[in-house]
């Protein structure tokens, strides 16, 4: 049903794998990059934090409303 994930790493040898990873860490960010990053991520958590937080608030109304 799933297929297994593509492992870009598998076959290598350590020290292979450690300079694409020294690669990776050697990358310096432009303003734009991090700054697309950033949006990115917020597109991603926001929504589920807010539903959260409504989820939360509806709660407490609810708790309010029948101790009332």
């Amino acid at each position: 049903m799933f297929k297994k994930p593509m492992d870009n790493l598998e076959g290598l040898s350590e020290d292979e794998i450690q300079e694409k990873l020294d690669k990776i860490r050697e990358h310096e960010f432009t303003k734009k990059e991090e700054r697309e990053l950033i949006l990115a991520a917020l597109k991603t958590f926001l929504p589920a934090a807010l539903g959260v937080v409504l989820i939360f608030v509806l709660i407490l109304k609810l708790l309010l409303l029948w101790l009332s």
